[in-house]
């Protein structure tokens, strides 16, 4: 079952690239399948996650996001990465970066679960 979620994560994750290349705003003059230098970084990130080297995956998704802070599932990455690194504070934070007020409660309730069971 874990190896049918750990599929299904990575599935999702390409998915999700693959949705941004088309849908992405102002990426619409990409040559011939060329990624911008963001989504390069953030396809770099991805595979050093599904490959479990989280240290190099939150490098890479950091670069990402200084090209383009408005990738907001690069910040989700980038907190399920620190997330795997046990540094479950800096996983939250990067998390509250992108989510509203209420979804910020819910997670702190999570995390506070987690911790406590």
């Amino acid at each position: 079952m874990e190896r049918f979620i750990s599929y299904l994560s990575k599935m999702m994750k390409l998915f999700t690239l693959i949705l941004c290349l088309f849908s992405f705003k102002g990426h619409s003059q990409l040559s011939k399948m060329q990624l911008s230098n963001d989504l390069q970084y953030w396809s770099r990130g991805i595979s050093h996650f599904q490959n479990k080297d989280y240290q190099k995956a939150v490098d890479a998704y950091s670069e990402a996001l200084k090209l383009n802070p408005k990738l907001d599932k690069v910040y989700v990455d980038r907190g399920d990465a620190k997330r795997e690194l046990k540094q479950y504070q800096e996983a939250i934070n990067y998390y509250v970066d992108i989510t509203p007020e209420e979804e910020i409660q819910r997670l702190k309730y999570q995390a506070a679960s987690f911790y406590s069971g």
